[in-house]
C-alpha cells in the first residue's frame, strides 16, 4: 500500500489521495500495478461459485462459505517455501479474477468440497499459474495432478474436506 500511496503522491498530490478515498480500489492487483487503479475500470471478472459447483455434488448442497484470495495472497501462497518469491510474483501477476469456496449438504452425509477457480488474462498466464501451484501442491500431496485443472485462461482447484482433519483428501 505504501508504493500505491506514494504513487498516488507523485500524480496528484493529496487531492488524488481524498479521490483514492471517494474511489478505493477494488482490488489487490489494482494496489499492486497502479496503472491499472488510474484507467478506473474494472480489469477482473468476478465469479459466481454456482458457475463452478461439483458436478458430483447432490442438488442440495450449497456454498457455505466464499470468498475472493486476490493477486497479493495468491503471490504470498506461491511464494510459500521458494527461494525465489519473485518467480512467484510474476506467477501471480497475470491475475484475473478468482473466487473459492466451501460446498456442503444438509445432510452431511457426503464430505464437504472446498473449489477454488481463478480466471486469468491469457492462457500463457493461467498456465504460468498452473504451473506454479502445482509444484508447491506437490511438496504436500502426492495426488496433487488430481487437485488441479485448467482449462484456457481458467484453473480449478478441488479437494474434499475431511471432517476430523478439515484438510483436503481426494
Amino acid at each position: 500500500g505504501a508504493r500505491f500511496a506514494h504513487e498516488l503522491l507523485r500524480k496528484g498530490g493529496y487531492r488524488e489521495i481524498d479521490r483514492t478515498f471517494k474511489r478505493p480500489p477494488a482490488s489487490t492487483e489494482e494496489i499492486l500495478h497502479i496503472d491499472k487503479y488510474l484507467r478506473g475500470k474494472k480489469d477482473f471478472v468476478s465469479l459466481n461459485p454456482e458457475d463452478f459447483r461439483p458436478k458430483e455434488l447432490s442438488a442440495d448442497a450449497r456454498a457455505v462459505y466464499q470468498d475472493t484470495l486476490g493477486e497479493f495472497v495468491i503471490s504470498t501462497l506461491l511464494g510459500l517455501g521458494q527461494k525465489d518469491r519473485s518467480a512467484a510474483t510474476r506467477a501471480a501477476a497475470g491475475w484475473g479474477g478468482d473466487r473459492v469456496a466451501v460446498f456442503e449438504t444438509r445432510e452431511k452425509v457426503e464430505l464437504s468440497k472446498l473449489v477454488w477457480q481463478s480466471s486469468w488474462d491469457t492462457e500463457v498466464d493461467a498456465r504460468e499459474f498452473h504451473d506454479s501451484y502445482l509444484n508447491s501442491l506437490r511438496g504436500r500431496f502426492t495426488w496433487a495432478e488430481k487437485m488441479l485443472s485448467i482449462e484456457g485462461p481458467v484453473v480449478t482447484f478441488t479437494c474434499s474436506l475431511d471432517e476430523k482433519s478439515q484438510s483436503c483428501k481426494l
